[in-house]
């Protein structure tokens, strides 16, 4: 009787995005245009951000936006307040990385 032996790798986790701009709590007009910077992670091929807002006393998200850049500008926006993080992604999105902190903006 022969054994058959198999053998299992996981594909090495990404590292966590540290976010550049816009600062936590940072407030903008509304006609201001905002860009989300954040920085490289090795080995991502791209990256998710997730958008938020408060809306009827709780978080929802917007949207979900995949990014090869390390930014996203955004033009005019509602008034509000929103929330944001990034996570990096390879393999066709197939392996994630941990979301970035969690930073919120207001747009007035």
């Amino acid at each position: 009787m022969s054994r058959i032996r198999s053998s299992c790798c996981r594909a090495p986790a990404l590292g966590v995005p540290s976010l550049g701009e816009p600062a936590n709590a940072a407030s903008f007009p509304r006609n201001h245009g905002l860009v989300f910077r954040w920085n490289p992670v090795p080995d991502a091929e791209d990256y998710q951000i997730e958008i938020m807002s408060w809306k009827d006393g709780a978080w929802q998200r917007d949207n979900v936006y995949e990014k090869r850049e390390l930014f996203m500008r955004v033009g005019k926006t509602k008034k509000g307040f929103y929330q944001w993080h990034v996570r990096a992604r390879r393999a066709g999105g197939t392996i994630e990385g941990a979301w970035s902190e969690m930073r919120r903006v207001t747009i007035y």
